[in-house]
């Protein structure tokens, strides 16, 4: 978005463009790309869903098991170790 240093506040043009065109994973650190994440996800909130805000730090456990060969998530060349 802006330059380093630079301290205006950005234009919607401006989110917009570097939304589109900048790889933000790479100008944001990991606080900036979580609150930008649940910004995000706190504008596709309907009515029918529930915030949920996890406290703690998750592990990829939560997200996939160790043994997700046996489930069928991985590719049969990766899970023979």
């Amino acid at each position: 978005m802006a330059a380093s240093g630079d301290s205006r506040w950005p234009s919607d043009r401006d989110v917009e463009r570097a939304w589109l065109h900048e790889p933000l994973y790479q100008r944001l650190d990991s606080a900036g790309i979580q609150m930008l994440l649940e910004a995000v996800q706190d504008e596709l909130l309907t009515s029918k869903q529930e915030k949920v805000r996890v406290l703690q730090r998750l592990t990829v456990e939560h997200v996939l098991p160790r043994d997700g060969a046996n489930l069928g998530l991985l590719p049969h060349r990766l899970s023979d170790s």
